[in-house]
């Protein structure tokens, strides 16, 4: 079951993206927000995520999503940041590994 406030006591707002998946939004209107929502007939809340310079539809409105604005969730962050360790020196990272070998492989 969806939660309609996050543990930080905002409302949210969920939506469907294009691709079907779930999105908690921050339900007042934001000029600085990058998704562009719209309420479909049925009652379905959906969104697109607007490029750089585009502006939503006349029956769109922007909003913001609510993990680029949740103090919870920076917090929540700021401790995994923390937690990481670093990587030994005899130990290359996987993406480091990956990006060689397709290098080698003559793929990006």
């Amino acid at each position: 079951m969806r939660r309609f406030t996050c543990d930080c006591g905002q409302r949210l707002l969920w939506a469907r993206t294009v691709n079907g998946r779930s999105i908690a939004l921050n339900p007042k209107p934001d000029p600085a927000g990058n998704q562009a929502v719209y309420r479909d007939g049925t009652g379905t809340w959906l969104t697109r995520q607007l490029r750089d310079g585009e502006e939503p539809y006349g029956y769109e409105r922007r909003l913001m999503p609510h993990v680029a604005t949740c103090p919870v969730e920076r917090e929540r962050r700021e401790r995994a940041k923390e937690a990481r360790q670093p990587v030994p020196e005899n130990v290359v990272p996987h993406s480091t590994f990956l990006a060689k070998l397709r290098a080698k492989r003559g793929r990006r």
